[in-house]
């Protein structure tokens, strides 16, 4: 499966999808943090189910990637982001270098 690349903040019509299946689930945003770019913290949550907003197949490392991406492309840092990094490390830490890696 080729690399899937962070969607930009301007293809409204994914984040609208994104949006849709986070309330239509139930989900709490960025959990235990601020809810500082909380569509990405709403893709992550859609991605840990293990499949993608069209139903393909995303393993938790990608998913934790995405969500650092999606963070980086929001934030004036860019991938220089602290945030990014600190939340990236949050998620990596609290689903173990094991599952993040597989």
């Amino acid at each position: 499966m080729p690399d899937r690349k962070a969607q930009p903040k301007e293809n409204r019509e994914y984040w609208l999808r994104i949006r849709e299946w986070a309330l239509g689930a139930g989900s709490d945003g960025c959990t235990a943090v601020p809810d500082t770019h909380l569509e990405c913290c709403w893709e992550h949550d859609k991605h840990w189910g293990g499949t993608d907003i069209d139903g393909n197949p995303i393993s938790r490392a990608e998913t934790n990637r995405l969500f650092r991406e999606c963070i980086q492309n929001r934030s004036k840092f860019g991938r220089f982001s602290p945030m990014s990094w600190w939340r990236w490390v949050g998620v990596w830490i609290g689903t173990g270098w094991e599952k993040v890696t597989k």
